[in-house]
């Protein structure tokens, strides 16, 4: 079967929950979410279908004819799904695997993470990971995230931080663009050095703010991508100030060579995130627990 008219999974959910509690509000305490969440995808659900499954007062909600006989159908159909899927999880054999989806930009996940999946995999045996790469920030209430990796202060509204990493921003160059000049120590000594600028951070603006310096970046490489920004001075295109965390492997190796530290932020780093309550899941837990565990080995 092709399941053409099958609707998204989680609205179905989300329609299931309230229609049987009779309320948005019920439902999201239920399901965890906010009332707009559940309702917003209740709506596209009614948009995929074509008809209003639910009259609408200020104070009510009440199924309508087709809302009633959908739920009718869907109800039973959840039903057999969780009794089918609970005699698959009990017979014997079957291993306990449950898979968390984590959400992380572009650049961490090819500088940073990916190099550590297959351990990650032979380490944490029950959990599949599964990831969501992309450069905006998830929501948890509307789509199928289970955790995320941030950049920032550690602050983002409604959701749970945990330090995974403080982060350094650094100068960094290829060490070719160096042969017979002497190396910068400082934002004085960059003369008329090519500049890689972040577009969106604006770290050299924001450190010559800092040490009360002065920088022209009229003429600066712009990326909007820090994972870019390390690419972009490993091939010789300018003096980058990068993330520490992602520029560390190109260090190593010898592909970049640190000038020095923008110290402007103590609070700067990557955060393992999710919404509170997550937290009461074993598996979310563990996941975070191997992250920052993984990210001390690489501290020493």
């Amino acid at each position: 079967m092709s399941f053409q008219n099958l609707p998204p999974l989680n609205a179905l959910r989300y329609f299931e929950a309230a229609a049987r509690k009779g309320s948005f509000t019920s439902a999201a305490e239920e399901l965890h979410l906010t009332q707009s969440a559940v309702s917003q995808q209740i709506r596209n659900l009614e948009t995929f279908i074509g008809a209003a499954l639910f009259r609408r007062s200020t104070t009510t909600i009440e199924l309508t004819d087709v809302g009633k006989a959908y739920f009718g159908v869907v109800s039973k159909a959840l039903e057999r799904i969780d009794i089918a899927t609970a005699l698959a999880k009990a017979a014997p054999g079957t291993k306990r695997i449950e898979q968390i989806c984590l959400s992380a930009s572009p650049s961490f996940v090819h500088l940073w993470l990916v190099k550590r999946l297959s351990k990650f995999h032979r380490e944490v045996r029950s959990v599949q990971l599964s990831l969501n790469v992309t450069r905006h920030y998830v929501d948890f209430e509307a789509e199928n995230v289970d955790m995320a990796i941030r950049h920032g202060n550690g602050e983002w509204p409604g959701l749970q931080a945990e330090l995974l990493m403080k982060d350094r921003i650094v100068a960094v160059c290829s060490p070719r663009i160096l042969q017979g000049r002497r190396q910068p120590r400082g934002l004085a000594e960059i003369g008329n050095h090519p500049i890689i600028e972040d577009r969106v951070h604006r770290y050299w603006t924001r450190y010559a703010r800092f040490v009360g310096g002065d920088i022209d970046v009229r003429n600066a490489i712009l990326y909007d991508d820090s994972g870019v920004i390390v690419e972009a001075a490993i091939n010789e295109q300018g003096i980058a100030m990068a993330r520490a965390s992602l520029a560390a492997s190109a260090i190593s190796r010898g592909h970049l060579v640190e000038l020095f530290e923008a110290k402007f932020s103590e609070t700067l780093g990557y955060y393992v995130v999710f919404p509170a309550a997550h937290a009461l899941r074993k598996n979310v837990a563990r996941v975070s627990k191997w992250l920052k565990l993984e990210a001390a080995r690489e501290r020493g």
